[in-house]
């Protein structure tokens, strides 16, 4: 929902800018097309902001692997908190094979 709302506010901002360039002598224009191409030779192949609230595979892949990398020294603390000695400070098993 949100990308659609801001779908249209920058509709609604480019329908104001146009209706505004109305209104500017044309050496003024002319001003305008310069910043608009400055701005593209700037930001040209910058990728835009997926601003969509949907998570995609890799994005639940990511947060996985994100949580794993936080609670491993949680979990190996809690071990060794508890007196478990079968597992190190790295959080794996001593128990012999």
């Amino acid at each position: 929902m949100q990308t659609l709302t801001t779908q249209l506010t920058a509709h609604q901002r480019v329908q104001q800018i146009m209706q505004a360039l109305l209104t500017l002598p044309p050496e003024k224009i002319s001003e305008v097309w310069d910043f608009v191409a400055f701005l593209q030779g700037r930001y040209a192949g910058t990728p835009s902001v997926d601003v969509s609230d949907t998570w995609t595979d890799q994005d639940m892949t990511d947060l996985s692997t994100a949580s794993l990398v936080y609670a491993a020294p949680l979990h190996t603390a809690f071990h060794l908190a508890s007196g478990r000695a079968d597992v190190d400070s790295t959080g794996a098993s001593r128990t012999p094979a």
